[in-house]
């Protein structure tokens, strides 16, 4: 997961100052000062119920894309206060091979009923996919 997740730390350090243009690839010396060990793949994606795409995502058919899955849940404040920036970069780099994929996975009961998390997902103007993880099983094999 930390391979994974120095990925996005990578993506966003080559974009964030970016306004125009394409994402620049990241220096191989800044890879190297963050020393994270390698612990494999990030976990494939088992979840059977998605939303804004025509069929469930894995993990394994992305391969040569920037996958950032997000850990969220409507009802969260620091989410919904993440969500402006996840919508942007949807919208400036999912044609430069960014994916964006939201895990939901409920923090109270009301969240996990499907008609609320699509109420939110249109609520909030979510484009990108997201997945209903009522069990947590993602969320537990990323280790959350």
């Amino acid at each position: 997961m930390k391979r994974f997740l120095f990925g996005l730390i990578a993506f966003i350090l080559a974009g964030c100052g970016a306004q125009q243009g394409p994402v620049q690839p990241v220096d191989a010396s800044m890879a190297k000062s963050a020393s994270l060990p390698d612990l494999g793949p990030a976990p494939e994606l088992e979840n059977d119920t998605w939303l804004n795409v025509d069929a469930p995502l894995r993990l394994a058919d992305l391969r040569g894309k920037v996958v950032l899955v997000e850990m969220w849940t409507f009802g969260c404040v620091n989410c919904q206060n993440v969500m402006p920036a996840l919508k942007e970069w949807h919208t400036r780099y999912k044609d430069q091979g960014l994916v964006i994929i939201g895990n939901h996975y409920p923090e109270f009961s009301y969240e996990e009923d499907l008609t609320n998390l699509k109420d939110a997902i249109a609520r909030f103007d979510i484009q990108y996919p997201v997945t209903q993880d009522n069990d947590g099983a993602t969320w537990r094999a990323y280790e959350n």
